[in-house]
């Protein structure tokens, strides 16, 4: 009888540990996802808020970019106030934003789906939109004394702490580069052209045609030497896809997609990306 008694004690002590260890275990990993909430959370907090201007379909970046925390009504009327300039800001803009609703969204940061809630979109008028684009494609707020503010326009970038590569534009017209963190002009640095030959071709309803045929590239700066950074037509970088770039010189094309900005005529302020080759 006592074996018997001793057995089913023996039995229900192994039940209760395993039982103890089943909870311990759960109450490790509840630990573990509460912990990792609880850092999803300050993430949230402390992530950075991109402010978007938007003006019909186009939308501006702004570079500075708070972080949730410190985002307020005070902070998006100072920070727009100072990319706007002198001129008066118009509190219409911001009490727009406020009966949106969009500054209680992101200040929740509740956006299960995606990262929504880290852009903060703010509707403006095409005056105030032009102003501040062309300002920060103009290099406006740079600080000429500091090479590493983020609008500082240099044609030469450091590389391996030592030597000087340089940044060429050998298209015939300035690029303008503004993707809301960097603001960048580059001038032509020489026009890079390849030879044409054109032959009358068979008029279509009276139009006339012709083919062309596409030779040598003329204007290619001697200077350039290995690590240099070439901004080209895509027709030159079609031929130096075909006939092979000088060894070492990056290849870039301004992408002039639907990420490029446009003004109301649907010319080419500026591109917030170039395409490698």
């Amino acid at each position: 009888m006592w074996e018997t008694i001793w057995l089913w004690m023996d039995r229900f002590t192994i039940l209760t540990a395993a039982t103890a260890a089943v909870f311990s275990l759960m109450a490790f990993v509840i630990s573990l996802r509460l912990r990792k909430s609880q850092k999803l959370a300050e993430a949230k907090r402390r992530a950075p808020i991109t402010i978007r201007l938007i003006h019909q379909d186009q939308h501006l970046a702004l570079p500075y970019r708070p972080r949730r925390d410190q985002l307020s009504r005070q902070e998006i009327m100072g920070l727009l106030s100072l990319y706007y300039g002198k001129q008066r800001f118009e509190p219409s803009i911001i009490q727009r934003v406020l009966e949106s609703g969009e500054l209680d969204r992101v200040l929740a940061g509740e956006d299960l789906q995606g990262d929504s809630d880290e852009n903060l979109e703010i509707k403006v008028h095409k005056e105030f939109f032009d102003t501040v684009l062309h300002r920060l494609s103009d290099g406006y707020l740079r600080d000429p004394e500091e090479p590493n503010s983020p609008n500082f326009d240099s044609r030469t970038t450091v590389v391996d702490g030592a030597n000087e590569s340089r940044i060429w534009n050998l298209t015939p017209h300035p690029v303008r580069y503004c993707d809301g963190q960097t603001s960048r002009r580059f001038e032509s640095s020489g026009k890079v052209r390849l030879d044409e030959q054109f032959q009358p071709a068979p008029p279509i309803q009276g139009l006339n045609t012709v083919t062309v045929q596409y030779g040598e590239l003329n204007g290619w700066p001697d200077s350039i030497k290995p690590g240099d950074v070439v901004i080209v037509s895509s027709l030159v970088a079609g031929f130096l896809s075909v006939n092979q770039a000088p060894k070492d010189v990056t290849v870039l094309v301004p992408d002039t997609s639907s990420s490029a900005q446009r003004d109301e005529t649907g010319s080419i302020v500026s591109v917030s990306r170039f395409i490698r080759k």
